[in-house]
């Protein structure tokens, strides 16, 4: 293997002597409807992620392709989703590898159908399914039948062909470098079209659950059921799982019965009732959680969220002691830097999922937060931790997170977000067609609920949060201007 060693600023330095070469190997390739096989390898790094070195399931695979080949990647990939877009051609169940979405409007999206029911006086039943090495696994023949399926030409199809055959990879150790090998299936690793190619090749599991509520981020999928009792619920799980697990033998994917995990949420009441009950799949019994871990979050079964809280305490708790060793070698400023870049990011996300917390998971945080302050500033414990909050212009946790949830909102609204956030929240105006001063002044209808419980659902407790911004916040004409006056207002009532 003859190893390209030019980085990525060699190349940008060099734009203007090797753009037209190398666009006319682009143009070539895509005419020709044939891939360079150099572009076709990849180099493999194993990466140690925990537990014994000899088992080489303790190793994450890091894979490397050609630059080059990335440039003409993007190209294609750039045609490819704007012709999916343009004819919305994928389910509006995937979230993964798309504009406009994100983990968080999969997750409002899934949330908002627990709280749905529950309103409904319905128990939930969720089933997270886990496939085994999805990407790695991803057919050939079938994914090439897919990408027929999408109205494009054959040569497309066959351009395709060569893209995913024969490819081949090194494993590099040290200096150390292996025979390459030939991956007969899957989607290259670390290559921009490979997330695009998988979401086309799982979309149609969506299709094939139409009898229940599907939620995807790219493998990462949550099936929702419901109905009035336990029994019911256990029997709609069995029937969504002994279809996905069809589903899955048909297009040569596995799913991992002993990591997929079933939870029935819902009221205390309603969940209490599901003590005894099982669920099977092809008759092996499938573990039940009362809590998961689902794109980030720790999800419970009565959507409390205090379990979050504790898993953010913990995973913060090694990155404060590390701020608090080097603050002595650092200016206040760059101390501050390191806070807003090491510990505020795990702080912020998913924050619009779990703002509804209790007062007492919400000072657990903020307690965080005002450590993290007093080791940056090198306070003394007296110091009033408002007097720390001004001094750094930060503010507290709970105003960020409305901050969050009314830039969420206002994307939702503007039609800025996936397709079914974006009809979550709808004016007066969309509702009655009357002009009255509501109508002006952007305000939001705020669904009716009867429990408390489903005041925490986002679009809810964001239309709330959004209805009491000042009317020239709530008429922004963009989202920029939105973000600067909400922020403005939200965090100047801290002063």
């Amino acid at each position: 293997m003859v190893e390209c060693t030019l980085t990525a600023r060699l190349i940008r330095a060099c734009g203007d002597a090797i753009i037209d070469p190398l666009l006319y190997v682009i143009n070539l390739s895509i005419d020709k409807c044939v891939v360079p096989v150099s572009w076709k390898m990849a180099r493999v790094t194993p990466l140690h992620k925990g537990g014994s070195t000899s088992d080489p399931n303790c190793y994450r695979p890091i894979s490397v392709l050609p630059l080059f080949s990335k440039f003409m990647e993007r190209l294609v990939h750039n045609q490819l989703y704007a012709h999916l877009d343009r004819y919305q051609m994928l389910s509006d169940s995937q979230s993964g590898f798309r504009k406009a979405h994100s983990t968080t409007t999969c997750l409002v999206d899934f949330l908002d159908a627990i709280y749905n029911n529950i309103e409904g006086g319905r128990l939930s039943g969720v089933a997270f399914l886990d496939l085994k090495k999805a990407f790695d696994t991803v057919d050939h023949k079938i994914m090439l039948s897919k990408l027929s399926q999408l109205d494009v030409s054959y040569r497309v199809i066959r351009w395709f062909a060569s893209y995913l055959e024969e490819r081949t990879q090194v494993t590099k150790i040290s200096n150390s470098v292996s025979e390459p090998g030939v991956l007969p299936c899957g989607v290259p690793q670390g290559s921009i079209l490979g997330p695009l190619l998988f979401i086309i090749y799982i979309d149609s599991l969506s299709a094939k659950l139409n009898d229940f509520s599907c939620y995807l981020y790219a493998d990462d999928t949550a099936i929702v059921t419901t109905g009035d009792g336990p029994e019911t619920v256990s029997a709609n799980l069995e029937t969504a799982l002994s279809i996905a697990h069809d589903w899955m033998n048909e297009n040569k994917l596995s799913l991992n019965l002993s990591k997929t995990k079933v939870m029935f949420m819902g009221t205390s009441h309603k969940t209490q009732e599901t003590a005894v009950i099982e669920v099977k799949c092809k008759g092996e019994v499938v573990s039940k959680v009362n809590t998961f871990k689902y794109l980030g979050i720790m999800v419970d079964n009565n959507l409390k969220f205090g379990e979050h809280v504790e898993y953010t305490k913990k995973k913060l708790f090694a990155k404060m002691k590390s701020l608090a060793r080097v603050r002595q070698f650092v200016s206040r400023g760059l101390a501050l830097q390191l806070y807003q870049t090491l510990i505020i990011p795990h702080m912020d996300y998913g924050d619009i999922i779990y703002d509804a917390i209790g007062v007492v998971d919400s000072q657990k945080l903020q307690m965080l937060q005002n450590q993290c302050l007093r080791i940056c500033c090198n306070a003394d414990p007296r110091t009033p931790i408002n007097t720390l909050h001004q001094e750094c212009n930060l503010p507290k946790l709970q105003t960020r997170r409305k901050l969050h949830v009314c830039n969420f909102v206002y994307a939702g609204m503007k039609g800025l977000s996936s397709n079914k956030v974006n009809t979550m929240f709808n004016t007066v105006t969309n509702n009655h067609g009357l002009a009255t001063r509501a109508c002006s002044s952007n305000t939001l209808k705020v669904p009716t609920t009867r429990l408390k419980i489903c005041e925490q659902n986002v679009k809810i407790r964001g239309a709330r949060y959004f209805n009491a911004l000042p009317v020239d916040v709530r008429n922004a004409p963009g989202s920029d201007s939105f973000k600067s006056r909400a922020k403005k207002h939200l965090y100047g009532l801290l002063e």
